[in-house]
């Protein structure tokens, strides 16, 4: 019996970033259901995603009772008529009872002989005499017919999905036979897939699909390359508990094009050489390296180019020059060649290879290894040569394109050209929060500096670079960088740079939870800057400082600091730093327990961030607004507010918001009672924590880990982990952790029947609360312990 087509009931990863297209294939099985069969015409490049679609859809038509059968082209029948519907036969043959078995065999036997031995292996070859060979030659154009009766008549029996792939390499008779087919099946339930990829899709094929899809049930559904956040959603699918970098996505989207199988390979790969590996029960990675690809698609790729003519690989290899992506103008220039016939050389290259496609900005190489590897190709002599030559043109017809310029010039080695270029579009890429972009053309600048001997720009890329390490979790090397500017600088170095030092590591030493350090570096920036008559950096300093006395629970102090900050932020008019001060005052108001109050804080701060374009302050904005709302008990609206609050974290890849939104995210899911989803979330964070060397944000992970034990009923290993946390919070000054914490080692006391227990841990909480003026906590304690004295009198009576 032939093995039936399995689309992979349980495949290995969920389907992801194809519900629409499923779910019109579900609109065109239902009308086929019906007796209205139609045709899906299902275009989508190699790897893209087609088989796995198919494999969902004959789920479903399973589920409905209707029979999914498979063709392919395959090495053994390639050259054989009706080879590919010698394919689909193979299936239905194991799928029929012997009465439509004995149908089938006589239907080959008298007009398809030459498919006997791939049909029926098991059986006697048939023994045709020669005079019979040229009956069955006159005859073979009876074969198409009588297979389409036999399949309408099976169809009226049984609905089939009937999936024909790689159309486009399929033998001319089995393509005419599925024609005549798809013409026939619009009164019976038959559904018909063809599946091609459209670099392919030429000469008859391209003219027999034109003709087909003229009929009105006939459908045409093009398969695109995954999105960013559909990629990640994937890569995510594929391991149970993940705590991967923002870079290892980004990268993995940028190789893969969002092609599943390309990912998948990259995934692979990357899990069997160690970049990828899990620890204390999450997966992680370690960043990437260029070279990290799968061996797979190293040797795919240069088999390919070597099998091209000279021409070709000299031509693509220029193309190179530009990137992933190139127009066919400025090649041509490049080249000297007029332009015509060099877009007529592309068109033939498409039309053969596959290894370029058009592209919405020109011509596009069909996955970025590919113009990786034709760039290699070329010495290191002509790639500055043709780099130096585009960025004169470029300069020439677009003199603003900073990004287009800034990577010629500096790949051509032309330091002083690409210095500018670098730097403004660092500052176009923090504008809109591309941090990583912006970490790329930063270090870039740096090395120009190196060449040109540029001071005052290094000065500006040093501080600048520091920023940006910052934001992305590298608050040790954003350190480093200060340092080596004010090193630099010396005593020429100028008031505005040498603050702006200060300020930075002032912002290093608190992500640290290094609060002196960090106190003493802001004292130094602040009084450089009055003395400059700078009130928006003067503003920018009062408000950190008052992040410092928030964090040591002296809440008038902050409270403060603040308001003076928004004093001098409204007269300068700066939208985006008034909204950092309200969603500071709103973090105050959320600890003195005035929740409407911090809600229109947090709400005024998000229109202002959006106003200005600030995806960062609009990021913490989501958070902080999540918080509020859990403490409040709207734990669904909470779990929203983290989850766009994460989206955006994700796009900017900022790792400090990030660890801080999973942990906060953590602590809603133990309430809402999610404890699988919370103990992935906290694990998540105290990975970022601990790469940021955050202790103040390891504690807060201690606490809501110890929560999670709790709610699992390891009652000993929550109160060792809660009591840590404590412990690190009293070493931080951080009163207000440290009375949360008590408040769950009481709870846990409770679980283990120790009430005398848990009242003192309440009567500290209690304390501590008090002591930093949060009101509507200390409220909470004082009903809780009323509780306990109550219950302990009844116990009293009772005995």
């Amino acid at each position: 019996m032939a093995q039936q087509w399995h689309f992979g009931s349980q495949p290995q990863f969920g389907l992801v970033g194809r519900h629409e297209e499923l779910l019109a294939l579900r609109r065109h099985l239902a009308s086929a259901l019906t007796g209205s069969g139609c045709t899906v015409v299902l275009r989508g490049e190699a790897g893209v995603g087609k088989t796995r679609l198919l494999e969902e859809l004959a789920v479903v038509a399973r589920e409905r009772d209707a029979l999914p059968l498979r063709a392919d082209v395959v090495p053994a029948r390639a050259g054989m008529a009706h080879g590919l519907i010698a394919g689909l036969l193979l299936n239905l043959i194991g799928q029929s009872t012997p009465t439509q078995v004995a149908e089938l065999r006589d239907a080959i036997r008298d007009l398809a002989p030459h498919l006997w031995p791939v049909l029926f292996p098991a059986e006697r070859p048939l023994d045709i005499a020669d005079e019979d060979l040229s009956r069955i030659d006159g005859q073979v154009g009876l074969f198409p017919p009588r297979l389409i009766s036999i399949l309408l008549a099976r169809a009226q029996s049984q609905p089939l999905v009937l999936c024909f792939e790689d159309l486009h390499d399929a033998d001319n008779a089995s393509r005419h036979l599925i024609a005549q087919l798809a013409s026939r099946s619009n009164s019976v339930p038959m559904l018909i897939i063809l599946a091609l990829r459209p670099a392919a899709e030429q000469g008859s094929v391209r003219r027999e699909l034109q003709e087909l899809s003229s009929r009105e049930y006939v459908y045409s559904m093009d398969l695109a390359p995954l999105s960013e956040k559909s990629t990640r959603a994937l890569v995510s699918s594929r391991f149970d508990r993940e705590g991967f970098t923002p870079d290892l996505f980004e990268t993995l989207y940028r190789r893969s094009r969002g092609i599943p199988l390309y990912l998948v390979q990259y995934l692979d790969s990357l899990q069997h050489d160690g970049a990828i590996y899990r620890e204390h029960e999450l997966w992680q990675n370690r960043r990437l390296r260029e070279d990290d690809m799968p061996d797979s698609v190293k040797e795919a790729i240069r088999k390919r180019i070597e099998d091209l003519p000279a021409e070709d690989q000299e031509l693509l290899s220029y193309a190179s020059v530009q990137g992933d992506t190139f127009e066919g103008r400025l090649l041509a220039k490049l080249l000297v060649e007029p332009e015509t016939a060099l877009l007529r050389k592309l068109a033939d290259l498409m039309a053969r290879t596959g290894l370029v496609r058009s592209d919405h900005r020109g011509f596009a190489f069909s996955h970025p290894v590919i113009a990786e590897t034709f760039y290699q190709r070329l010495s290191e002599s002509k790639r500055r040569h043709a780099h130096n030559r585009i960025g004169f043109l470029v300069t020439a017809s677009q003199p603003e394109a900073a990004e287009t310029l800034a990577y010629h010039f500096y790949r051509g080695a032309a330091y002083k050209r690409a210095l500018p270029h670098l730097v403004k579009a660092s500052h176009r890429a923090t504008r809109v929060g591309a941090w990583r972009e912006a970490r790329i053309y930063l270090t870039q600048a740096l090395e120009a500096t190196d060449h040109t001997q540029d001071k005052s720009a290094r000065q500006d890329v040093l501080l600048t670079l520091a920023d940006v390490e910052s934001r992305l979790g590298e608050p040790a090397r954003s350190l480093d960088l200060c340092r080596q500017a004010l090193s630099e600088g010396g005593r020429d170095a100028e008031s505005s740079s040498v603050a702006r030092a200060w300020k930075e590591m002032g912002w290093a030493h608190f992500r640290r939870s290094a609060m002196a350090e960090a106190e003493d570096c802001y004292a130094g920036a602040l009084q450089r800057y009055v003395e400059l008559g700078d009130k928006r950096n003067c503003a920018a300093v009062e408000m950190r400082i008052g992040h410092i006395a928030f964090e040591r629970s002296e809440l008038d102090v902050a409270t403060s600091r603040y308001r003076h900050a928004r004093e001098m932020a409204t007269t300068v008019k700066d939208h985006a730093l008034v909204a950092s001060v309200d969603l500071s005052l709103g973090v105050v108001a959320s600890v003195r327990g005035d929740y409407e109050e911090a809600i229109l804080n947090y709400t005024a701060a998000l229109s202002d961030y959006r106003k200005s374009g600030d995806h960062y302050g609009m990021c913490q904005s989501y958070h902080n607004l999540g918080l509020t709302h859990a403490v409040l008990g709207s734990l669904d609206t909470a779990l929203r507010c983290y989850t766009q609050a994460i989206e955006v974290a994700e796009r900017l890849g900022v790792a400090d918001v990030m660890a801080n939104i999973l942990v906060s995210q953590a602590a809603a899911q133990v309430h809402a009672g999610d404890i699988e989803e919370a103990d992935v979330s906290c694990r998540r964070s105290s990975v970022l924590m601990e790469q940021l060397g955050d202790r103040l944000g390891a504690a807060e992970c201690l606490k809501v880990d110890g929560m999670i034990c709790a709610s699992r009923d390891q009652l000993e290993r929550a109160v060792q982990r809660l009591s840590d946390g404590g412990s690190r919070f009293e070493q931080l000054g951080n009163s207000l952790g440290k009375a949360e914490c008590e408040q769950e080692l009481a709870a846990v006391r409770r679980q283990q029947g120790n009430d005398a227990g848990a009242q003192e841990h309440l009567q500290r909480a209690l304390e501590l609360y008090r002591s930093v003026d949060a009101r509507k906590e200390a409220e909470a304690i004082v009903g809780l312990l009323g509780e306990a004295s109550a219950a302990d009198v009844l116990v009293r009576v009772d005995s």
